[in-house]
């Protein structure tokens, strides 16, 4: 019975599942679309995908995945991802197989394949002394990014850790806004540019949705109150100075800092200053807000970042987007050594033993600018739970006044301490981290940052971006390239297990096409 059906289904489908595009033998990257006709594919029906690298010999075929394609007007569209799937470049074989179940067994009813060559990487040209990575400066362009940032925690005793557990993380908070970057004057033929960088709208709307330092829901802030920020840059993305203008209100009156303007504060990315080519590794620099947006003299700063060593890698070139880019990434890196009385993100209690931040950046070579970024930072500091973990809540709300595992959120169920004390109730709250450099929002509960380099603030045990735990400051403490609010403390009475704390933030920035 299921082999005439098989057969049935079979005749019904001849001659028409049929792979359209892509065509035999083109040129193929990034995402390819294989379209089939809408007929192809009966009720019930689906498909498998194979792949064959031809360039090995070997013709053995790797089963992807069973898929349902979408509909896209008269033809069922199946995204295969060549990079995400790790096709290198050159000759491959591409195969659907049009299944259906019979009996509760899938048949095959009908197949197709279509040889194709995949280039992610070999047409970008590299010249034998390197590629000279600047940002291009013509006065009128504006470019728009799309965020999506994301916190978490997790955290697993000291001997779970050295048997290699880690934690789930749980997630904090989410959001996504837009930031718009202007090239409003070229100076120096072109070797510097000043940029004005200014928080969008969302989409359709006259106003940003964006969760404000000392929050925990999203705030509709109205776009005339998106003000920007003025950043003049060498083309290697160096900060040459930087003006926040004042606002003014009816009849002159200076309008308070922190009441009626919004400034999102993100650097670009420091590009190396000499030639390079895949697989080359330099000393870098990463850009750290080094200002405090609260202050009432921030429209007399002329800078507003530090610079901090880092490791730069050129990892390959690629085309993303379609278009052909560099692909850099960024490391800096923190023992225990360098953190000894830093104060921890978001004002955990405990010892910081280790921060790492990675940036992965996608630079288009022929346009001068960034396209993706991809940031994650994680820092992990040893904290002493107020209760043995058995007693501690399990789903992130301490006892009242015990201070036990604390909302990661800050929730105002949650009890938990200050790192210079006090109950922080529902004042508490994760401030989202920032892409590129530090987006933070003028009048936000940030703290001060003080004006050390990195081997200072190292000599007296700080490092940049980290306020001295010494320092009477009461605010958010900011982070590396990240603004944090508070986390939940540790304290309330000794007497506590010690566990590892780990505080995660992720971003992505995405050109909007």
């Amino acid at each position: 019975m299921s082999i005439l059906l098989a057969a049935a289904a079979g005749s019904l489908a001849q001659g028409t599942f049929t792979i359209r595009r892509p065509l035999e033998n083109s040129t193929v990257r990034e995402v390819i679309k294989i379209r089939v006709p809408k007929t192809g594919i009966p009720e019930g029906g689906y498909i498998g995908v194979y792949v064959d690298d031809l360039s090995d010999g070997k013709r053995e075929s790797k089963f992807l995945e069973a898929a349902m394609p979408a509909l896209d007007g008269g033809d069922y569209v199946y995204d295969l991802d060549s990079q995400a799937r790790g096709l290198t470049d050159g000759p491959w074989r591409i195969e659907l197989v049009l299944f259906r179940d019979a009996n509760g067994k899938p048949q095959v009813i009908d197949r197709s394949s279509v040889d194709v060559v995949v280039d992610n990487h070999k047409s970008i040209k590299v010249p034998a002394q390197g590629l000279t990575l600047r940002y291009k400066f013509a006065p009128g362009t504006n470019r728009t990014y799309k965020f999506t940032v994301t916190q978490s925690t997790a955290m697993v005793s000291q001997a779970q850790a050295r048997l290699g557990s880690r934690a789930a993380g749980t997630i904090e908070q989410q959001q996504e806004f837009r930031i718009n970057y202007g090239i409003d004057q070229s100076y120096l033929s072109g070797t510097e540019g000043l940029v004005r960088i200014q928080g969008l709208a969302d989409k359709g709307k006259d106003y940003a949705t964006v969760i404000l330092p000392g929050q925990q829901s999203a705030t509709k802030l109205p776009d005339y109150r998106l003000t920007p920020v003025y950043m003049r840059i060498t083309n290697t993305g160096r900060e040459v100075f930087s003006s926040i203008p004042a606002y003014f209100g009816i009849e002159g009156q200076s309008a308070s800092v922190g009441g009626m303007e919004y400034t999102m504060i993100a650097p670009l990315p420091v590009l190396p200053s000499k030639p390079v080519k895949p697989g080359d590794v330099w000393q870098g620099t990463y850009l750290f807000t080094a200002e405090d947006l609260r202050s009432q003299d921030i429209h007399m700063k002329e800078k507003i970042t530090r610079n901090v060593p880092a490791r730069g890698t050129f990892q390959e070139v690629v085309w993303y987007q379609g278009l052909p880019c560099a692909k850099l990434v960024t490391t800096v890196a923190l023992g225990e050594s360098d953190l000894v009385n830093v104060q921890n993100l978001r004002q955990v209690e405990g010892k910081a033993t280790k921060i790492e931040l990675t940036e992965t950046t996608y630079f288009a070579l022929d346009r001068g600018a960034v396209v993706r970024i991809e940031s994650k930072l994680v820092q992990e500091a040893l904290v002493e739970t107020a209760a043995p973990l058995a007693q501690s809540s399990t789903s992130g709300v301490g006892g009242g006044g015990g201070g036990g595992l604390g909302n990661p959120a800050g929730g105002g169920e949650a009890t938990f301490r200050r790192k210079q004390g006090g109950a922080a109730g529902t004042s508490a709250s994760a401030n989202w981290a920032s892409p590129f450099g530090a987006p933070g929002i003028r009048g936000g509960s940030f703290a001060p940052g003080d004006e050390e380099t990195l081997n200072q603030q190292r000599r007296r045990g700080g490092a940049a971006g980290f306020q001295d735990p010494d320092s009477d400051d009461q605010g958010d403490n900011p982070g590396p390239r990240g603004q944090f609010g508070q986390n939940p403390g540790f304290g309330g009475g000794g007497g506590g297990q010690k566990m590892i704390l780990r505080i995660t933030a992720q971003w992505v920035a995405e050109l909007e096409r």
